[in-house]
């Protein structure tokens, strides 16, 4: 069979996927239209909590953020329009997708290394380590940093979820002789990056997300508008699993010496500001757990 019609049959398998994805997940309408009204221009914060309110239990969640010690506020908020006076309409945003995407990690079994709570921490981690380093190279939004470095790795949760049987005799199989996405090709015909770029499209989400989804493990081969944020999240994602904050909870993937030229950085740089983001996370933990 020829590479190419072998790259028929993997579109023509994630089309069929993308059909039934609403069986087993979806991302409540409501996240999703918070970013929407969000990220455009001459929305209103008026709007964006007319639209949280509509669903009680996100609202309970999104105060419960807002008052954990990462954002160390003096006095408690109580109501949504408090909230986006203290923190801004893109801070309350990534909360909603917060709290909405966590119910996606609830359950599972764990499988050697793996849980989807780990998942977890390690998507929260690389969006607070996205949002830290755009902050200090100047890319961009943090606040965008932040929500593409949360979703990166939504593909693999929805792998987890819909070919659970294969996802689990993959993990069975993975060694470090082979990175995370070539186990994926072998044992799905497509990768986390591919499968989580569809959903991403399917749930309509910001091209900056899909674009992340897509590009995270190799940046340096995309070449569109959000070349720099994608960059960004390649670097979370590689500080977060240099010191074992991992997707699958074990070390599958490598460190791209492209990326940390890009940056001028070497891998004790990369190392010392891993170390940095840990010390942040500290402030996180109410949000490291679905």
């Amino acid at each position: 069979m020829s590479v190419a019609t072998l790259k028929v049959l993997n579109e023509e398998a994630l089309d069929i996927l993308i059909q039934r994805i609403d069986e087993v997940s979806s991302l409540p309408q409501i996240a999703i239209q918070a970013m929407e009204v969000a990220s455009a221009e001459e929305s209103s914060a008026s709007e964006l909590t007319a639209i949280i309110e509509c669903d009680v239990a996100l609202s309970s969640r999104i105060l419960k953020l807002v008052n954990s010690s990462a954002f160390g506020l003096r006095n408690q908020v109580t109501n949504l329009q408090q909230a986006i006076a203290y923190l801004g309409m893109k801070q309350v945003r990534n909360l909603a997708i917060t709290a909405s995407v966590s119910e996606l990690f609830l359950g599972g079994d764990k499988v050697g290394a793996y849980s989807r709570s780990g998942l977890w921490e390690h998507m929260v981690a690389v969006g607070i380590a996205a949002r830290m380093f755009a902050k200090k190279h100047h890319i961009g939004d943090p606040e965008d940093a932040f929500i593409a470095g949360l979703l990166h790795d939504l593909g693999i949760v929805i792998l987890d979820q819909f070919l659970n049987t294969r996802f689990v005799m993959m993990l069975g199989a993975m060694s470090s002789q082979q990175v995370q996405v070539r186990w994926e090709q072998q044992y799905f015909g497509f990768d986390h990056t591919q499968f989580g770029e569809r959903i991403a499209r399917h749930w309509k989400f910001p091209e900056l997300v899909v674009d992340t989804i897509r590009y995270h493990h190799m940046a340096g081969v995309y070449r569109g508008q959000h070349s720099q944020m994608i960059k960004a999240v390649e670097m979370g994602n590689m500080a977060m699993n240099e010191v074992g904050i991992t997707s699958l909870g074990a070390k599958y993937n490598r460190i791209s010496m492209a990326a940390l030229n890009c940056f001028d950085m070497t891998i004790g740089d990369l190392s010392r500001f891993a170390e940095e983001v840990k010390v942040e996370l500290v402030k996180y933990q109410d949000w490291l757990v679905p």
